[in-house]
């Protein structure tokens, strides 16, 4: 077993300047669908509103990736928004999803 030593929830930067620090576990509670944020070092950031240069770029970047997929038959390209935990301070909300191939043919974790 591993020891974590406890993390601060407060640092400070100087002495009038004081924030608190998220754990991922706190900000996947705090976080809710229709919420567009990360977690990064302990410190949350929301994203901006999507804009239509953003969206064409998501929309092409998803044609590339898709393309590709299928052309090597690789699985399936899903676009929903997963949030990944990088660690006790790190947790990024993500758009794209593949779902590979398995051995038999089917696809992992297809029903």
């Amino acid at each position: 077993m591993f020891y974590i030593p406890a993390l601060p929830t407060i640092v400070s930067e100087s002495k009038s300047i004081r924030r608190e620090l998220w754990t991922a576990d706190e900000f996947l509670d705090w976080l809710e669908p229709g919420i567009h944020a990360d977690l990064i070092d302990g410190e949350k950031f929301m994203h901006s509103p999507v804009n239509l240069k953003h969206a064409d770029l998501t929309n092409f970047v998803d044609f590339l990736l898709r393309s590709y997929i299928e052309k090597h038959k690789l699985g399936k390209l899903y676009r929903e928004v997963v949030a990944v935990r990088l660690g006790s301070r790190n947790v990024l909300k993500r758009l794209q999803r593949l779902l590979p191939r398995a051995p038999t043919g089917g696809l992992v974790g297809e029903r």
